[in-house]
């Protein structure tokens, strides 16, 4: 039995990925070395009935007091039906999972959180969005169990985070790992709370970190990794700082990882030491080939530029899977622009992999996912017909995001593989042709069923 029972699932749209997100697992970690007992709950969504009924014999008692619903990932983000991870807010899974853990511990109380989280669930008492809530959850925590603590700030550079025996990680698998909170960047359209922070800020201690590579690998022989940061490359110190730690291992680590095509622009150094370092996708934020519109949200390198310099990486990048997130909707940039941009991918191939989402803004002031844009996107010719509907002079919310998702179904059988997924997949294929294996085809080179082996281990 477990005090503490947390939920998580990671949905990219495909329903053989199955990829573990940190937040649920950071959190435990935090809550056991306060002396919670702690079950992470993980690929819910995806776990049979059967499966659940085990969770709630083995893991649901008396002494449970506490269900947390990680909301970060859960929805289908993928195809942009919802970005606000509402959409499971009536999920009938979810409630009745809830309901029977209820008839076991009638005292059972709810916690939502996650940094997407932007609505609350209906089946939330306590409701906590945003970023950097440890001492927040905690307190709720201790507020239920009914007990008396002191708080020391908590300090994310420090904190070394353990996989714990009952995570059921598998061996070899590829696991998350946060270098670094937040973003030196502040984009009109970005709602983190993290955003703007100062250069080199918030990254993990290096001796913290090598500790964790090497823990992971004595446990699970890990090293291959998602990189929990928002920009990795935003600046040479903290490369090479990451890569003095990396050259200490006595193993090759291989990652996937944010990365701002800008500063490969003016670091051109940053190019051969990524690779170096074990880069193997690597995923951009373009955004939008339009240059009056790129200027409008931050992101200022000349359309033509980027192409020049997205032909240069892909060249000296030619085992690495790389991608991008674009969005239909931004100021100045016409619907027919954005279809533009999508041929212009499919022509020249510089990327692997790429995916449209329309505009996200909140208005709502009780939204933790609040922009610049959330107080000022007015002032660029939109307006509100609802807390997160807009239109402007040449299209609307619910039109982008039928566009986005209208192109992203397009594109899957003529795009490559998503850079977050190649990490996925058995070692003894060739990166090339995973590089290049296509959306629907990524079951013939999946690696061995992990919820199969996860669903052995609950």
């Amino acid at each position: 039995m477990a005090q503490i029972v947390l939920l998580t699932d990671f949905n990219m749209g495909a329903p053989e990925f199955h990829q573990r997100a940190l937040g649920a697992y950071h959190v435990a970690d935090y809550l056991r070395k306060a002396d919670y007992s702690v079950q992470v709950v993980d690929f819910f969504f995806s776990l049979p009935d059967y499966a659940l009924q085990k969770v709630i014999h083995r893991f649901v008692g008396p002494e449970t007091r506490v269900v947390g619903i990680s909301s970060n990932y859960i929805g289908d983000r993928y195809n942009d039906k919802s970005f606000k991870a509402t959409n499971f807010s009536a999920s009938e899974k979810l409630r009745n999972f809830l309901d029977e853990c209820k008839v076991v511990q009638p005292k059972l109380k709810v916690l939502q959180g996650g940094p997407y989280s932007t609505a609350k669930n209906s089946n939330a008492d306590f409701y906590l969005p945003g970023q950097n809530n440890e001492i927040k959850i905690r307190k709720v925590v201790d507020q239920i169990f009914e007990r008396q603590s002191s708080y020391e700030k908590f300090d994310s550079t420090m904190f070394e985070h353990s996989f714990h025996a009952s995570d059921g990680i598998l061996e070899n698998e590829t696991l998350p790992i946060e270098i670094s909170r937040g973003c030196i960047f502040n984009c009109k359209f970005c709602g983190f709370t993290l955003r703007g922070k100062k250069k080199n800020d918030y990254i993990k201690n290096p001796e913290v970190l090598l500790s964790q590579f090497q823990k992971n690998y004595d446990s699970f022989r890990t090293n291959r990794y998602y990189f929990a940061d928002d920009t990795f490359n935003e600046s040479m110190e903290k490369l090479e700082a990451v890569n003095s730690v990396i050259q200490k291992l006595p193993f090759r680590i291989e990652f996937v990882a944010y990365l701002r095509l800008d500063l490969l622009y003016r670091y051109r150094a940053m190019i051969p030491l990524l690779k170096e370092m074990g880069l193997k996708g690597g995923v951009f934020g373009v955004e939008t080939f339009h240059k009056k519109s790129g200027i409008a949200i931050g992101k200022g390198l000349d359309p033509d530029v980027s192409k020049e310099l997205l032909f240069e990486i892909r060249e000296t990048w030619s085992d690495i899977a790389l991608g991008s997130g674009f969005i239909a909707g931004l100021p100045h940039e016409p619907p027919a622009h954005v279809e533009q941009t999508n041929e212009w991918l499919l022509k020249n191939k510089v990327l692997d992999s790429w995916h449209f989402s329309p505009l996200h803004v909140s208005k709502s002031t009780e939204s933790p996912f609040r922009s610049y844009f959330s107080d000022h996107i007015e002032e660029y010719g939109y307006s509100f017909t609802s807390d997160y509907e807009w239109h402007n002079e040449f299209t609307n919310f619910e039109l982008a995001k039928a566009q986005a998702y209208a192109l992203n179904k397009a594109n899957e059988n003529q795009i490559g593989i998503n850079p977050w997924m190649i990490m996925n997949f058995q070692r003894n294929h060739n990166f090339k042709t995973l590089k290049m294996a296509r959306n629907n085809e990524i079951q013939k080179f999946s690696e061995k069923n992990k919820l199969a082996e996860y669903l052995k281990l609950l």
